[in-house]
């Protein structure tokens, strides 16, 4: 069985109109998990870089008990 491509079948107004809406939905879907995902991602860095410069804060006491120079 082969397809004749030269005969394709127009869409009606309504289908085009539904296939565009389709389409659009899932953008918006992308959109927003895109959104959520860089979101979070800069909660989670944010959180990293307080915490690295928390334990960085923690050891410079110990340091400068030790005699060492920054």
């Amino acid at each position: 069985m082969t397809a004749d491509t030269s005969q394709v079948e127009a869409l009606s107004l309504d289908e085009y109109v539904l296939l565009r809406e389709e389409i659009r939905h899932q953008d918006n879907l992308i959109n927003a998990r895109l959104s959520w995902l860089v979101s979070s991602q800069a909660f989670l860095l944010s959180g990293f870089a307080v915490t690295l410069n928390g334990a960085a804060q923690l050891l410079l006491p110990v340091f400068s008990w030790c005699g060492w120079q920054s």
